[in-house]
């Protein structure tokens, strides 16, 4: 009889960590023993040393709800948002074998959780729609494309950032007289409570992230364009242009045919937009492209528990992989 194994899966993301202790048995069911949640595991937004202190509180505070001794896991997959750094990364690595966490590590970049939480295997396509964007895909024969997380400086098209930025412009050309008229301007008095739109300027330059300031104009736009205006609505269909776009380009670089692929779909802006998901969907239709399954996911982590499950599936288990985010 093939014995139970212990796995921990791990999504350090740009806001939350969050930890899974599970156990697969015999027959390779999965199940979660316990969860654990923290800070920031990004160590681009608040630094490494403390991008590493929440990924450990989290494994701590997962262990601690699973109500089990504590012991080597078989295997730890980690997907780290921002991919890390190679100074991170060794750290990481260091602390991992110093505090015997697993026998078997892995650490990816964590939009590489998708299309196994979504689907329990690395074949298929995602893409994820948050603060930022990117989409990527994987053949199951070697072959894996990766398109966008560029950033915000010159990529994250589709993203909430692109959209806030979008309805921003919109509305200070509206305010200049060389735009068409927008409810953009009123919605925007009223989420910053300001009276001209040259307070606009503070609001941004003068927040502690302006990037994040400008993605949280996203939700003003969706509101906008639900109430029917044309400016909002246009912004909604560039952006759903732009993910259809590069998702496009992975299939096209994986050769996959319509219909002969799955499509995972993540971050906060595609799974909770009802409109901007079904127009990605119907420009992917138009083009021949529709996918065969499409599947949202809102745990990440459970795509890390899936990847530590193959890897103890497999003879190469036992070999350590961490020390490099795979992009």
């Amino acid at each position: 009889m093939t014995p139970r194994r212990t796995i921990i899966g791990v999504d350090a993301g740009g806001t939350k960590t969050i930890a899974r202790i599970a156990a697969i048995d015999g027959d390779h069911c999965i199940a979660v023993l316990g969860e654990g949640r923290a800070g920031s595991g990004n160590p681009r937004s608040v630094g490494g040393g403390q991008a590493l202190q929440n990924i450990e509180r989290a494994i701590q505070l997962a262990w601690a709800q699973s109500q089990q001794q504590r012991c080597i896991a078989d295997c730890i997959v980690l997907g780290i948002a921002g991919g890390g750094g190679d100074e991170f990364e060794s750290r990481l690595a260091n602390w991992l074998r110093r505090d015997a966490i697993a026998r078997t590590i892995q650490s990816v970049a964590d939009y590489r959780l998708i299309v196994p939480a979504a689907f329990g295997t690395e074949i298929g396509v995602g893409v994820v729609a948050g603060t930022g964007s990117v989409a990527f895909g994987n053949d199951g024969q070697g072959n894996s494309a990766v398109v966008g997380g560029w950033g915000y400086l010159f990529g994250d098209e589709g993203s909430a950032f692109a959209v806030g930025r979008a309805g921003l412009m919109a509305a200070t050309r509206c305010a200049d007289g060389r735009g068409p008229q927008t409810e953009l301007v009123p919605e925007l008095h009223r989420f910053w409570e300001t009276r001209e739109p040259a307070e606009w300027k503070q609001r941004v330059y003068e927040s502690l992230s302006p990037r994040e300031a400008i993605a949280g104009l996203a939700p003003v736009v969706i509101q906008t364009a639900g109430c029917g205006d044309r400016v909002s609505m246009g912004i909604l269909d560039n952006a759903a242009s732009d993910l259809c776009d590069m998702i496009m380009s992975v299939v096209g670089r994986l050769g996959f045919a319509g219909g002969g692929y799955s499509l995972a779909i993540a971050g906060g802006l595609l799974v909770g937009v009802e409109r901007l998901r079904e127009r990605v969907i119907d420009q992917l239709r138009h083009q021949g492209l529709a996918p065969g399954a499409v599947v949202s996911v809102e745990e990440p982590v459970a795509g890390a528990i899936a990847l530590a499950a193959l890897l103890v599936a497999t003879p190469s288990a036992g070999q350590d992989k961490c020390g490099g985010t795979q992009q």
